[in-house]
């Protein structure tokens, strides 16, 4: 197993960390810090924010991070990922919001973890792990894949022969020697990526390309995959190929998904799938390490695999890693990870991923099914599998293709790839849900085997017969797949709610009814008859629902159906649902305070600009912007409003008025002139985020007199998301006011 840097590090980093080995000794990296920052602190979902040095110091937006900044030296915030489904997050936690923290001195960085963990906006902080990977020295040679007969692999193929085509499993790892002969016809080819591409099966280049993201994965011209080791002499990032040094990765994908049938080598569990490898070690130097590994799972997952397999880990790191596996779940990707090879307890030490929460973690096991003695072992793994002695593909440093028996929990856990993969096969509209439940409860106990480890070896060893035996799809097996409901809504107004249904079973259903149902109820709200849905098919059924009074309710969905063979997955998870009262949305008058900051609002104000007495309807406060020669421009920004209600309209009183420092005497109105402006402006993305116009005053339709103007603007467009609104004043000329009151959304 290796450890693995997480953000794309510049290629002098990486030489350094080769070549002075003794800087990573230990289990995490001197000085660096994984955080999250919230949302509601960039203003967005994708990392989006300026990063600048000040004297080798990191400058942000956010005054309180300089100020951490300078007192701990922080010297490099990087972002670690991009993704392509870029609103996911698991509980607030966006991928592209996590971000690597470097300090000089890492003596102060469990002091610095401390102060950042009690910042509300850092949603977590842990040291940055170094994951290895799980690989031990060899055992002697012992007879061919003892352990395809161990976890009947043979009496599985008699159902599922070698799995389908049409599984992926990704092999993030050194990277793979794609045209050894018993991997090369289960490699996967990225058709959308093709076109201009040359393939070189004997020698393992690739050429050309059209330099365009044809599968919009974030990736370019990445036809077999992507390399993310970037170093001098590791190859274009378009190619995992690794036929050189570092063979880990070649051996994992053997245990996987070898070519089966073929009358050359070795068979995997799922010898008929394929395989996507991801490169995160170098060619020229024998290296235990991956890099950027965490990367090399957003990019599988966002590339199309089914099954993602990790024979690295770390200690430490559990949002990383949680991150990471929920992401993959959430889109229908199931993450296994090897436990490890410390013969340590889980509860005393757990690695990373294959502890977290959506990831499936293996422990490995020898011939006679005791655990193995280096395996890792403990509650926080899920399922056991041969990992002593497993004969896989390979190769030697001359490049020359070979077979060899390596032991670890990094062979181990391919190996339950390989049965998912198989389990997979047998029904592709499978959820992550079901594969790992037919994983788990397909296992055979071997606790009487293992008096010592009782509870600790997972569900049982792997069993592959029993697995794709519980996947036989039913005929008629109609599910609920997805529940879409609002958090919030208004009283008395439409709210629109989403049941997402899949056909599950081998014949076509009909003559099914789709429910709306509501906690504490025994009528459904709703009912919708479904329509004819083929094996395979989903369908999305709408439900319009006006809630007559306002209060904290639970949703969910159901199916009713009366040929339903199977009824344990009928009804969807409950949604809570807040409904507020009719009426307004947001209101503002300014009379509170003479500090926007007390009130949410921010904006970039000059010294005769903010809430100013006296200046607004019957001598009550209101917002001024002035505009003079040195501050051409001014604006404010509402806080963030949630746009809970249908065809909501923005209003406004507004005057435009000439410099005065005397609100309660003559106060003369102001004629804008060409290129004087006030734009009204709306966010969906945080106050720093992208803001669209929606309307503006210029000089050819402000209001001219000294009184108050009302204006009014639709906002139904925005209903059901949050918003910030901004009013930009723009000077052409002279010294004015723009004087902002009654703000309301209603």
């Amino acid at each position: 197993m290796f450890r693995s840097v997480f953000i794309v590090i510049s290629a002098i980093f990486i030489s350094f960390c080769i070549y002075l080995d003794a800087e990573w000794i230990g289990d995490f990296y001197p000085g660096k810090i994984t955080i999250c920052l919230s949302k509601d602190l960039i203003g967005n979902t994708i990392g989006d924010f300026e990063i600048t040095e000040k004297d080798t110091i990191i400058h942000t937006p956010f005054n309180w991070f300089n100020e951490l900044a300078e007192r701990y030296e922080i010297i490099e915030l990087t972002q670690n990922y991009k993704v392509k489904h870029r609103d996911w997050h698991r509980d607030g936690r966006y991928p592209m919001n996590v971000f690597t923290v470097s300090i000089k001195d890492d003596n102060r960085t469990d002091e610095l973890i401390k102060e950042l963990e009690n910042q509300k906006d850092i949603l977590f902080a842990e040291r940055k792990a170094i994951d290895r990977f799980f690989y031990t020295p060899n055992d002697p040679l012992i007879p061919q894949q003892w352990a395809l007969t161990t976890m009947q692999a043979f009496t599985a193929w008699d159902i599922q022969q070698g799995g389908s085509p049409d599984v992926i499993i990704g092999i993030v790892d050194s990277g793979i020697k794609w045209n050894h002969p018993d991997l090369q016809a289960n490699m996967w080819i990225n058709e959308a990526e093709l076109p201009g591409i040359e393939i070189n099966w004997e020698t393992g280049e690739i050429t050309g390309g059209d330099g365009i993201d044809n599968d919009g994965n974030g990736y370019i011209d990445d036809v077999m995959g992507w390399n993310f080791h970037q170093n001098a002499g590791d190859g274009p990032p378009n190619n995992p190929f690794q036929g050189f040094f570092n063979p880990h990765g070649t051996h994992v994908a053997g245990c996987a998904a070898a070519v089966g049938d073929n009358g050359v080598g070795v068979a995997g569990p799922a010898y008929n799938v394929k395989i996507l490898g991801s490169k995160h070690a170098p060619n020229y130097i024998s290296d235990n390490y991956v890099y950027s590994a965490y990367n090399g799972i957003y990019y599988m997952v966002d590339t199309g695999v089914h099954i993602i397999n990790t024979s690295w880990g770390g200690p430490g790191n559990a949002n990383t890693a949680n991150l990471a596996a929920t992401y993959a779940k959430d889109h229908d990707v199931l993450l296994i990870a090897s436990a490890g090879n410390d013969n340590t307890n889980s509860s005393n030490t757990r690695n990373y991923p294959a502890a977290a929460d959506d990831a499936v973690g293996v422990i490995a096991t020898a011939q006679n099914d005791t655990k193995a003695s280096f395996s890792n072992y403990g509650t926080a793994y899920n399922i056991s599998a041969p990992g002593q002695s497993i004969r896989s593909t390979y190769f030697y440093s001359n490049g020359a293709d070979a077979y060899i028996s390596l032991s670890g929990t990094s062979m181990a856990s391919p190996i339950v790839a390989g049965v998912a993969a198989l389990v997979k096969s047998q029904n592709m509209f499978m959820s992550v849900h079901d594969l790992i439940g037919h994983l788990l409860d397909g296992a055979d106990s071997i606790d009487h085997l293992n008096p010592s480890y009782i509870d600790l070896l997972g569900a049982g060893r792997v069993n592959a017969y029993n697995s794709v035996n519980m996947a036989t799809q039913f005929n008629h097996d109609l599910r609920v797949t997805g529940f879409t409901a609002p958090l919030f809504c208004m009283q008395n107004a439409t709210t629109t709610v989403t049941i997402n249904v899949l056909n599950y079973g081998a014949f076509p259903a009909n003559d099914y009814t789709l429910q709306l149902m509501k906690v504490g109820e025994i009528l459904p709200i709703a009912s919708v008859e479904g329509h004819l849905l083929l094996p395979g098919e989903r369908a999305n059924y709408t439900f319009h629902w006006t809630p007559s009074i306002s209060e904290e309710t639970q949703l969910w969905g159901v199916i009713t159906w009366d040929f339903d063979e199977n009824l344990t997955n009928n009804e969807s998870d409950v949604s809570n649902m807040t409904i507020f009262p009719f009426g307004t949305v947001y209101d503002e008058n300014f009379d509170s305070t003479t500090d926007i900051s007390d009130i949410g609002w921010i904006g970039n104000l000059n010294q005769y600009s903010g809430i100013l007495p006296g200046s607004g309807h019957d001598s009550s406060n209101a917002l001024a912007l002035n505009v003079r020669s040195s501050s051409t421009t001014q604006n404010a920004i509402t806080p963030t409003i949630e746009m809970v209600a249908i065809d909501t309209n923005l209003s406004f009183a507004y005057r435009i008025v000439n410099y005065t420092t005397n609100w309660g005497g003559y106060i003369s109105p102001r004629s804008l002139i060409e290129g004087d402006i006030i734009y009204i402006e709306v966010s969906t993305t945080g106050h720093s985020g992208m803001f669209t116009p929606i309307h503006q005053i210029d000089n050819t339709n402000h209001a001219t007199s000294i009184n108050f103007a009302s204006l009014s603007q639709s906002l139904s467009i925005y209903s059901g998301q949050n918003i910030n609104i901004r009013f930009r004043v723009n000077r052409a000329g002279g010294d004015w006011y723009f004087v902002l009151d009654n703000v309301q959304i209603s």
